[in-house]
């Protein structure tokens, strides 16, 4: 018998015989109060032995080998050495012809002195989430991230993208050299082609989206209005709503997707020795965003869509 379990019989054979509630047994056992109940009807019934588990001093029936063990290890530091461990157990069971739980390939990663890189960023500050739309393509939020996305030694790409609101649907993705109006097009088109037209478009303050010119006190008092840019007047015509945020946390959805695809895409990009754009726009449009969207999308509060 273990200490834990020793333990275990000492509480639950006072919660027995009166000494403390069930209630003040759960607080010491860290268990519910339905549990307590249980866990007396089996020590009235057997004893100090119905408080030891029967599986105690056997091996989990469902306990990795040695050998998978030490392969999932030798994975991990070789081909997939950037990938996340939750990524990496995908690639495990869809890839390697593995069939391991993540909990399981945790403790074999952590059990060799692995830890996720996940686990060793340094967290930004939280700000408080905001409320989804109600239904798909009310809104789609856009922006672009430059980054190193084919590695330290091939420089700088921009990543267009657009995501709806409401499911975190990954509407359209697409690479350039630079943030420019292009970018934003050619996702703006995989998405329309998809799902149809938004009901508006939620992006920063950059000039692709808005005038540069500021209004004076008087233009301003007069109602004159800012002089649309060239996509806000595609946007314009096609019945799109504009909407301009103030910071990158008002954006909070694109944003977490910056975070998302600088751990998910880089690694597969690099997998599949993919360095330039063309190819990673190739890559994008034939697989990764459906596979992302299967893996992260959620269902809107309402059934539908409001795309046009």
């Amino acid at each position: 018998m273990t200490n834990d379990e020793a333990r275990r019989v000492r509480i639950i054979g006072a919660a027995s015989s009166g000494l403390v509630t069930n209630g003040e047994a759960s607080e010491q056992l860290g268990i519910s109060i339905r549990q307590i109940i249980r866990l007396k009807a089996s020590f009235a019934r057997n004893g100090a032995r119905g408080m030891v588990h029967g599986n105690a001093g056997r091996k989990p029936r469902h306990a990795l080998s040695d050998e998978v063990k030490t392969r999932i290890v030798e994975l991990f530091e070789g081909k997939y050495f950037d990938y996340n461990f939750s990524h990496f157990t995908e690639r495990l069971n869809e890839a390697e012809g593995m069939s391991v739980s993540r909990s399981s390939v945790f403790r074999v990663l952590k059990g060799a002195g692995i830890k996720s890189k996940k686990a060793v960023k340094h967290k930004a500050k939280q700000h408080r989430p905001c409320p989804r739309k109600t239904t798909a393509g009310i809104m789609w939020q856009t922006d672009a991230s430059r980054h190193k996305w084919f590695g330290e030694e091939h420089g700088y790409a921009t990543l267009h993208a657009y995501i709806d609101d409401a499911t975190g649907v990954v509407t359209g993705a697409f690479f350039t050299e630079t943030e420019c109006m292009r970018g934003y097009a050619a996702a703006l088109e995989q998405g329309m082609l998809a799902y149809g037209l938004p009901l508006s478009i939620y992006s920063d303050r950059h000039t692709i989206f808005r005038s540069p010119k500021e209004l004076t006190d008087d233009e301003i008092l007069s109602g004159t209005e800012l002089p649309l840019s060239n996509f806000g007047k595609a946007l314009y015509e096609l019945g799109i709503k504009q909407i301009t945020a103030h910071s990158p946390q008002a954006k909070g959805r694109i944003e977490r997707l910056w975070n998302t695809f600088q751990d998910r895409l880089i690694a597969e990009l690099r997998f599949s020795s993919i360095t330039n754009i063309a190819d990673a726009n190739k890559m994008i449009a034939e697989g990764f965003i459906s596979d992302y969207n299967r893996r992260f999308a959620v269902l809107p509060h309402e059934d539908g869509s409001a795309c046009m």
